[in-house]
């Protein structure tokens, strides 16, 4: 697989999640809190207590990172987060909201470097 994103996209996404990174733990509770709100149906695939999910998502979150220069490893860490998830009882459709609710998160945690829209 060849480079699916320009240097520039992947410049964007390590100064966004550097900026995040002050404020991970609102970040992720803003993730968590987009997510239940845009599709409630999925709270009870997640425990009553969400702190070692938190982490999951930030150590998610910092191996995305780690990978972009990586096409290939990136990819079948994708694909082994999807096979996982889908034994959770996610489905195809779950996706969507996740990543609104990941890029809404991102967007407000790093509002200065953000520039999704451009």
């Amino acid at each position: 697989m060849g480079n699916f994103l320009s240097d520039a996209e992947k410049t964007a996404i390590r100064e966004t999640v550097a900026a995040a990174k002050q404020g991970i733990d609102a970040l992720v509770e803003d993730f968590y809190t987009r997510l239940f709100e845009l599709e409630p149906s999925l709270r009870p695939l997640f425990a009553t207590d969400l702190g070692d999910q938190r982490k999951k998502l930030v150590s998610m979150l910092v191996s995305i990172v780690g990978l972009l220069d990586k096409p290939d490893p990136l990819l079948q860490a994708a694909r082994a987060l999807g096979k996982r998830h889908t034994g959770y009882g996610v489905s195809r459709d779950d996706f969507e909201p996740v990543g609104s609710a990941l890029i809404g998160a991102l967007a407000s945690a790093a509002a200065e470097q953000w520039d999704y829209d451009k």
